[in-house]
């Protein structure tokens, strides 16, 4: 999913349900241990 599609679904509802596979995209996207996943 690209960022632009993302945000239109957290516009529009307000939350998005993720599951495991979401916290491994994150990090290759570069998130850091440690920091909260929250956009």
């Amino acid at each position: 999913m690209n960022t632009s599609r993302l945000n239109t679904i957290l516009e529009t509802t307000g939350w998005v349900l993720a599951d495991g596979a979401t916290g491994t995209n994150l990090f290759q996207a570069g998130l850091e241990t440690g920091y909260p996943p929250e956009l």
